[in-house]
């Protein structure tokens, strides 16, 4: 089975949450009552939207799970995955790593010790080098007025080096080809750098458009975060976020493998699958090397659920200016916008989603009644993505319904 170029599809998405009362105020029944009949109502709402979408794939395989974390509990469900997944399974979260590195930026900025309205060739606070090294892996085009900002928000016009084919007429030894599929059929665990991505862009003068003139995603701008984070906090980006983040938030399931090498799922896990043109494929492994900032997340539903609940509640270590900074969206369609490492749409609320060879997940975090959710499914539907995420957004509706 031929699968699709592209190792992974990120997505920035505007989400379908909304305000939930209370179990609590619903009803005065008693807690461990209503929280079994909650619990039950996800799980066949779960089982009845799965096997209606499943209807129409033949073949299709693997499953769905969710978590809901509400201020009346946690709750877990799952369908048609392959042995007993928890909330403690494994799963690869793809660009949701993003608001990690966003929140890793934010936080050097509450620190002082960087402005992301500087541009990345301003000299770091109090030190005499620039943000991004003046060498020619990052000589890259309109380098001299992308602001930090801008990587954060989509909006720097930097050519993705994970999604896009090098122009025929380039010069070098993968013209015509996605750079990463040049590298990873020669080596699949080649250890990809922030350096090495970056200066595909630079040698070969790419760009999508001119910074600050509209919304263009690319994995590349948050991989040039990542070396920004490196540079500011003298640690490397894995550590930077696990000390900062991962480890004072209780996160201790999630991680953020960095090699080329490091390709497996710790235990436990769910395999993932890849559907295409009505076949399907096990995905045992994935190099998550040039995934670094952008991509690279390794979590639980457990994990995600309580990370989106802290991150937006300003609980995460980040101060509420900042999350307020983080949660600001300009608009990017009819119904939704994007913000620092943040998507949001209209009637849903705040969070991101992600896309990797085998997995699609989504995090969202509604304000108005503190609740997280976190959906994600053990197979990407490539012949439809599209109503792959539009079943995720109706699951989020419904789990609103349910915890009214």
């Amino acid at each position: 089975m031929k699968l699709p170029r592209l190792v992974v599809l990120s997505l920035a998405i505007a989400f379908a949450l909304g305000g939930l009362p209370s179990l609590a105020s619903e009803s005065g029944s008693d807690p461990a009552e209503s929280n079994h009949t909650t619990a039950e109502s996800l799980q066949d709402m779960l089982e009845r939207e799965w096997t209606a979408y499943v209807s129409d794939y033949p073949n299709l395989p693997g499953g769905i799970a969710l978590q809901v974390v509400s201020t009346e509990g946690s709750f877990f469900a799952s369908c048609a995955m392959e042995g007993e997944p928890t909330e403690n399974t494994h799963f690869r979260a793809a660009s949701i790593t993003k608001t990690f590195t966003a929140a890793g930026i934010l936080l050097l900025q509450q620190r002082g010790l960087l402005n992301i309205e500087d541009t990345v060739v301003s000299n770091i606070p109090g030190r005499t080098e620039p943000y991004l090294p003046n060498t020619p892996e990052y000589a890259i085009p309109h380098k001299d007025v992308i602001t930090i900002r801008q990587l954060l928000e989509h909006r720097a016009g930097v050519f993705d080096v994970s999604k896009y084919v090098v122009p025929e007429d380039s010069k070098s030894p993968y013209a015509g080809q996605n750079y990463l599929d040049h590298i990873l059929t020669q080596d699949s665990e080649h250890t990809f750098t922030f350096d090495e991505l970056v200066s595909v862009t630079a040698f070969n003068q790419l760009s999508l458009a001119p910074p600050g003139t509209g919304y263009n995603y690319a994995d590349t701008g948050y991989s040039l975060l990542g070396k920004i984070i490196e540079r500011v906090s003298g640690e490397s980006y894995e550590d930077f976020i696990t000390t900062s983040f991962l480890l004072p938030n209780g996160l201790s399931d999630s991680s953020l493998p960095y090699l080329g090498t490091d390709q497996t799922l710790p235990a436990p896990f769910v395999i993932g699958y890849d559907y295409f043109d009505g076949e399907f494929a096990h995905v045992n492994s994935d190099n998550p090397s040039w995934q670094v900032a952008n991509g690279n997340l390794v979590t639980t539903p457990a994990d995600l659920a309580e990370w989106g609940r802290r991150l937006y509640t300003g609980n995460a270590g980040l101060e509420r200016e900042y999350v307020r900074m983080m949660m600001d969206a300009k608009k990017v369609s009819d119904t939704g916008g994007y913000g620092l490492g943040c998507s949001y749409s209209e009637g849903i609320g705040y969070g991101h989603s992600g896309a990797v060879s085998g997995y699609l997940s989504m995090m969202t975090y509604d304000p108005d009644d503190d609740l997280s959710i976190v959906v994600f499914a053990n197979v990407m539907n490539w012949d439809d993505l599209t109503n792959q995420m539009m079943l995720f957004r109706q699951l989020i509706r419904e789990v609103r319904t349910i915890m009214r």
